[in-house]
């Protein structure tokens, strides 16, 4: 199926079942450290049909990330310059709101470059790679979002930082672990994401020989992006 979408909006996130796309106008590259933008137009469509379900003009420069379980809220990124902090926009009326973490705090600022995001086997949690080697609190971290609406950060080592743009990974296996590989320092490290949706606290395990990400000739050409959804059969 395809449809027109509004002008100036192009898609950004598809909801893990497929049954919503968001889309905004906020350019894929943009480095918001320069000069955050001012406002942010964000447009949700029924992803069978291309209905508009909501037309959101938000203050702030602000990156949609996720939908929530019930596709009634937007996860996103309020970019603040050197910092961003993680919201929940409710999508019936654009009200914002600080994502707390697993203990019921509100979850702490973050800095670093988005490597990418991979879902867990159930589409319920979002681990996402950041790197910032200019850190030297925390280099280099695993974002677990629950769409349920909390979070949970995993610190990687160090070294896990190192390297040019784009030459750590992420991955999730059959048995929902997440794998990062980077070969600059030939080393892979991993965790379980149903540990921490049990309410554990994890360590990643690190081994040496980071071997081959799957998406390795993908993530080599300039421009890359993917949109991950898993439509429903039938």
């Amino acid at each position: 199926e395809s449809w027109p979408v509004p002008h100036g909006v192009a898609p950004v996130v598809v909801a893990a079942d497929g049954t919503a796309v968001a889309l905004t106008d906020r350019p894929a590259a943009y480095d918001s450290e320069i000069e955050p933008r001012p406002a942010t137009h964000v447009v949700v469509v029924n992803g069978t049909s291309g209905a508009i379900s909501h037309d959101l003009d938000l203050i702030g420069d602000v990156e949609p990330e996720a939908f929530s379980v019930d596709h009634q809220n937007l996860f996103a990124l309020d970019h603040r310059g050197d910092h961003y902090r993680v919201q929940t926009i409710l999508l019936t009326t654009g009200e914002r709101s600080d994502l707390i973490d697993r203990d019921k705090q509100p979850a702490d600022d973050m800095r670093g470059r988005a490597v990418h995001g991979v879902m867990s086997t159930d589409r319920r949690q979002l681990a996402t790679l950041y790197v910032n080697p200019e850190n030297l609190d925390e280099p280099a971290f695993v974002h677990v979002l629950d769409l349920s609406g909390s979070s949970y950060c995993v610190h990687l080592p160090d070294k896990f930082a190192n390297g040019p743009a784009r030459s750590q990974s992420i991955e999730r296996t059959a048995d929902d672990r997440i794998v990062v590989r980077n070969p600059t320092i030939d080393r892979r490290t991993s965790f379980s994401l149903s540990a921490i949706a049990a309410g554990q606290n994890v360590m990643p395990a690190t081994k040496s020989a980071a071997g081959t990400a799957p998406d390795a000739p993908y993530r080599a050409i300039d421009g890359f992006r993917v949109l991950v959804a898993v439509l429903p059969s039938g």
